[in-house]
């Protein structure tokens, strides 16, 4: 899966560079109601977001607004819940400049 190559710095890259990204978010929307996908999705931005340009293209491909529903949708799973948190967090800090991210998005 995605998720285990984007475990690799080069794969980030390559996965990005192929649009990886914006099939993962757009296939979280279209099976919003399917937990597993949306569980190996939000495990699959977490791990893609380590890049930081990897970051600001999750967020402008509606990452954080797929992975809040999957977290709406799945309220009950905590596993899901658990991966959907992870991917927040790591889409939220700015590791270089020790910026929070997304808090300004919605202001």
């Amino acid at each position: 899966t995605l998720w285990s190559l984007g475990v690799l710095e080069e794969n980030q890259i390559r996965i990005a560079d192929l649009e990886g990204i914006s099939h993962v978010v757009n296939g979280m929307m279209a099976n919003i109601t399917f937990e597993k996908v949306q569980k190996q999705a939000c495990g699959c931005l977490c791990t893609l977001s380590a890049d930081s340009r990897n970051k600001t293209l999750i967020r402008d491909f509606g990452g954080v607004d797929a992975i809040v529903y999957a977290m709406w949708a799945h309220y009950s799973s905590d596993s899901l819940l658990i991966e959907a948190c992870r991917a927040l967090s790591s889409l939220a800090v700015n590791i270089q400049t020790n910026e929070v991210m997304i808090a300004t998005e919605g202001e």
